[in-house]
């Protein structure tokens, strides 16, 4: 088995190789400039916002401390303090070493000694601060002075933060954003460039079919009188080498016949000439053609007539049938569905199958796996049955060998 599978090159106007990868490499090159961009700028401001809280924490402790050293520090002053400050932040006010122990609030940390004065605990998201309280009379020798404490949740820094995680996810979504223009772009370049390869194939079958059509008319009339001529000669010679070659130039010309006429029809338009028709006459004429007694013709339900063009249509199950019986040695299915409005003809072989990377070629003209096939056979059955509206697909049986099914609407008019 053997098959050229080179392609010509594409036009130079196709955009291929890794300007193809151009758009999503761009796209996620901003993104990621763009995200790191965004991150150090999240990071720096978080810094910034650390140290307005704590600047914020201490000038409420300051604030704090003054307003209680005016007044005469019990239970009720403190109170008032805490009520005046909670709007800017303060969480916990109390003051360690008096009798009784003034606390308003509830605090985070867990501690039961302050912190030492000038030092900073981050508690829950809290600044935990403390100063000393002068008091009068000082206290005794030993005996350390009252500490002021408040735990304190600065607004201002938490605003910077929250605005900075906002700043980030709009950054990431916009990064999406673009990574998602750039894989879009990257289609649209791949549907140009399929719709590019589309067009230039169809320029050129449209040139290969004018010329072919052009070449079968002319060579149909010599070949038919060859095919004519080397008959008779056969009939005439008496067995011996003479008379098989005679034989081989029949054959030769039969086969240059079919040639012809696969091409004629490959390149032949036009609208179908519909009638009603049985199915089974469509199969029967078509296994008539290539061999009766290869086929054996499943017919599931009752058959309905459908609107065809008959003629076209025979040929195109005549050209899947004898691929069938060329793909394999054994008996050949053929089953007629009529499911729902379509008729459903599958034909399936017990040969080798369809290798995996021809199933999505081999409809395509002269694509074949066949030595000395034309590979316009299947070609030609696709644009038959896509003239009618309907479809052709290929596939490998599980139990092996390849299945054919052509399905075309039954009441199409």
């Amino acid at each position: 088995m053997s098959r050229d599978t080179s392609t010509p090159p594409p036009p130079p106007t196709v955009v291929r190789g890794w300007l193809a990868w151009g758009p999503i490499a761009l796209a996620g090159a901003m993104a990621g400039i763009l995200v790191a961009s965004l991150v150090v700028s999240v990071i720096d401001v978080r810094r910034a916002a650390r140290e307005i809280q704590r600047g914020q924490a201490e000038a409420l402790l300051s604030a704090v401390r003054e307003e209680l050293l005016e007044g005469p520090m019990d239970a009720d002053e403190l109170l008032a303090v805490f009520e005046k400050h909670e709007p800017d932040g303060l969480r916990y006010l109390a003051v360690h070493g008096r009798p009784g122990h003034l606390a308003i609030g509830q605090a985070f940390s867990t501690r039961t000694r302050p912190p030492r004065p000038g030092e900073v605990e981050e508690v829950g998201g809290r600044i935990r601060l403390s100063q000393p309280l002068p008091v009068h009379p000082p206290p005794p020798p030993g005996m350390p002075p009252p500490m002021l404490v408040i735990e304190a949740d600065p607004q201002l820094g938490s605003e910077l933060e929250q605005t900075a995680q906002r700043t980030l996810i709009i950054g990431l979504v916009a990064s999406l954003v673009v990574i998602g223009l750039g894989i879009a772009l990257r289609r649209v370049l791949r549907q140009r460039e399929a719709l590019q390869l589309e067009a230039e194939q169809d320029r050129r079958l449209a040139a290969l079919g004018q010329m072919s059509a052009v070449l079968a008319h002319e060579i149909r009339n010599p070949l038919a009188s060859l095919k004519g001529h080397a008959q008779l000669l056969q009939e005439i010679l008496p067995e011996g080498k003479a008379h098989d070659k005679a034989g081989r130039v029949v054959l030769e010309a039969k086969r240059l016949e079919s040639l012809t006429n696969n091409l004629l029809d490959f390149v032949r338009t036009g609208q179908p000439r519909r009638r009603l028709v049985d199915p089974r006459q469509l199969v029967f004429a078509a296994a008539a053609e290539v061999g009766e007694d290869r086929f054996e013709v499943i017919v599931e339900g009752t058959p309905v007539e459908v609107s065809i063009d008959p003629n076209a249509m025979t040929r195109a199950l005549t050209n899947v049938m004898r691929n069938a019986a060329q793909a394999s040695e054994g008996t050949i299915d053929v089953t007629i569905r009529q499911p729902g409005h379509s008729l459903e003809i599958e034909v399936r072989d017990r040969g080798p199958g369809i290798p995996e990377e021809m199933l999505d070629r081999i409809f395509e003209a002269f694509e074949t796996t066949r030595t000395r096939g034309t590979g316009l056979g299947l070609a030609v059955a696709r644009r038959v049955v896509e003239g009618h509206g309907g479809t052709i697909a290929a596939s490998n049986h599980p139990d092996g060998g390849a299945v054919m099914t052509l399905r075309v609407p039954r009441g199409a008019g």
